[in-house]
C-alpha cells in the first residue's frame, strides 16, 4: 500500500481521494465512445462533468480528512526519504 506506516484510517481515505481523480482517462474513453457511436453525447457530457467534479472536490475533501487526522495532517519528514543537497 502507498500509505506510510502508522497512517490512520483518515490518512488512508485522504490518499484514496487524492489518487481517485481521473479526468484524462474519462475524456479519452468518452471520446472513443462517441467516435464509435457506443455512447450518446449526453452520457459523455455527464461522465466528463462527474470527472470534473472529482478533480475539484476530491482534493478538498481529502485535505479536510487530513486535518481531522490524529496528527492534524502534520507529520515530521521521513529522514530516509528527504532529498539532500549535494
Amino acid at each position: 500500500m502507498a500509505a506510510p506506516v502508522g497512517s490512520t484510517g483518515k490518512d488512508r481515505s485522504a490518499l484514496l481521494l487524492f489518487t481517485a481523480t481521473g479526468l484524462p482517462i474519462i475524456v479519452a474513453v468518452t471520446n472513443l465512445g462517441l467516435e464509435t457511436h457506443d455512447m450518446t453525447s449526453g452520457t459523455a457530457s455527464a461522465l466528463v462533468g462527474a470527472g470534473m467534479l472529482s478533480v475539484l472536490l476530491f482534493p478538498v475533501i481529502a485535505l479536510t480528512l487530513r486535518r481531522g487526522s490524529s496528527d492534524g495532517g502534520v507529520r515530521p519528514p521521513d529522514k530516509e526519504h528527504v532529498p539532500t543537497e549535494g
